[in-house]
């Protein structure tokens, strides 16, 4: 979809440039997403309940919005894929527009279409909270 895209994503991808975080992106068109980062793997579409059950597997779930700018005076879409994220137990990354119906939805992450400063914040976040997170759990295997 021309209305979104990851362009923000692979930039903070490229500038983090860390092997401790991967993306994986489910698209059917894999030529429409090319990232030469390492990091960052394009796969084939799950099954539904297959998806629904690695939707547990995952650190983190990344849904972005539609951009509507221009074209509504309030953002009417909302992503499908969150329902199904919020019934998960893994924290959500939202992309979204500013005052949109995802907007207004509490998730642990959040940065907004357009604004690649948020997004590289989110992304630096998440490394830092997973990191930690790494640690503690190193930190109990230990003793």
């Amino acid at each position: 979809y021309p209305e979104r895209n990851f362009n923000d994503i692979f930039r903070a991808f490229d500038e983090i440039n860390s092997d401790k975080i991967r993306l994986y992106i489910f698209i059917n068109n894999r030529k429409a997403l090319n990232s030469p980062n390492k990091n960052i793997y394009i796969k084939k579409p799950l099954d539904y309940l297959e998806f629904l059950n690695a939707t547990d597997d995952f650190d983190v779930l990344l849904v972005n919005d539609v951009s509507t700018k221009g074209n509504w005076p309030k953002n009417p879409y909302l992503p499908s894929k969150i329902s199904d994220y919020l019934g998960s137990s893994t924290d959500i990354w939202a992309i979204a527009e500013h005052e949109s119906t995802l907007d207004n939805i509490e998730v642990k992450y959040k940065s907004y279409i357009g604004d690649y400063e948020s997004t590289l914040n989110v992304l630096k976040r998440i490394l830092k909270d997973h990191t930690s997170i790494q640690k503690k759990l190193f930190a109990k295997l230990r003793r």
